[in-house]
């Protein structure tokens, strides 16, 4: 006949179990245990608006360092990127996120992205279906009106220019202080130091339009209707953007601009396509690189099946290539160059 088990003795084996069972590891309150869900707090995102400098490694993209501007209103966040055509909203939970609505730039789609610190990260596809992302770094840029999209975002005697961030490229927008006996627009100019000229309120003072690098003061503008009839409002590469007023040009008449000057396709404020303007005159021949160079009067600079920057022939539909086919510069079918 089998006898009970005490209860001393349960107690005992009960004991025992509790020895051997394998107790979970020391884990802190704000560190989740394995396997557990990551829960965010959808009003805690950090502090993510001001201006950024953003780098990429999508090939889709123009080489080299390009300013971002960000406002921030809790978790929503709207971003200005140079590259763009547009202004990107998003929304944050703690801060992770996805994009809503807004363009970013035409050479990639950007789906998701992750602040981190003082880096905004932008996990994106290139136009050739290549994973790729954007990051964007903050900078600490001390200025009245950082930016601003107008004058009215300035104090008295000061207007919304364009500036660069740390003395150089890339640029930005902000509120500075004009000169007494400001010059106008079209008249010879001087830059002192990096954002302050000379020129009047809603002029800048560029060589983007002169022959040999001479300084002119350039209207401000922000799309076509800033500019006369037969100027482009080209981009500047800021954020938000901003532009100066350029003369406009033929591409297919090589003498169209002058001496010391080529038709060469810029960045459109005002059309999805680029517009040809009259720029300083390159040195780069058929077929040669010339991201630093630029092309000779008659050739455009523009990126190959390689997405590599060469002089090439321009085209557009009245225009078609000799050889090879017309591939559209943007969004369109505009101006072109051959392949």
């Amino acid at each position: 006949m089998r006898r009970p088990v005490s209860r001393a003795l349960w107690l005992l084996l009960l004991a025992a179990c509790e020895v051997v069972r394998p107790m979970p590891p020391d884990v802190g309150p704000d560190v989740p245990l394995p396997d557990a869900p990551l829960l965010t707090d959808g009003g805690a995102c950090r502090a993510f608006a001001g201006v950024y400098v953003g780098t990429t490694s999508c090939p889709g993209i123009a080489i080299g360092a390009f300013a971002a501007c960000v406002g921030q209103d809790g978790c929503d966040g709207a971003l200005h990127l140079a590259e763009a055509g547009g202004v990107a909203r998003f929304q944050l939970v703690g801060d992770r996120g996805t994009f809503r609505d807004g363009a970013l730039p035409a050479e990639v789609a950007c789906s998701r992205i992750e602040h981190d610190g003082e880096t905004l990260r932008l996990e994106c596809v290139d136009r050739s279906a290549i994973g790729c992302s954007v990051t964007l770094v903050r900078r600490a840029f001390e200025a009245e009106g950082i930016c601003c999209l107008d004058d009215g975002a300035c104090a008295a005697g000061a207007a919304c220019t364009l500036v660069p961030i740390g003395g150089g490229l890339p640029e930005t927008t902000a509120c500075l202080p004009r000169r007494e006996m400001p010059r106008a627009v079209g008249a010879s100019c001087t830059r002192t130091e990096p954002g302050q000229d000379d020129c009047a309120a809603g002029a800048f003072c560029t060589p983007l339009g002169g022959a040999g690098g001479a300084l002119r003061c350039r209207a401000l503008c922000r799309d076509g209707a800033g500019c006369g009839p037969a100027e482009v409002c080209a981009s500047a590469g800021t954020a938000p953007r901003m532009g100066t007023c350029v003369a406009a040009c033929d591409p297919f008449d090589p003498s169209a601009c002058g001496a010391g000057l080529g038709c060469a396709p810029v960045s459109s404020l005002d059309a999805p396509s680029p517009r040809a303007v009259c720029l300083d005159a390159g040195t780069g021949a058929l077929g040669e690189p010339c991201e630093a160079s630029g092309c000779l009067p008659g050739l455009l600079c523009a990126r190959d099946e390689l997405l590599v920057l060469r002089c090439a022939p321009p085209c557009d539909p009245d225009h078609p290539c000799l050889t090879g086919i017309c591939a559209p510069l943007g969004d369109g079918a505009g101006l072109g160059a051959c392949r």
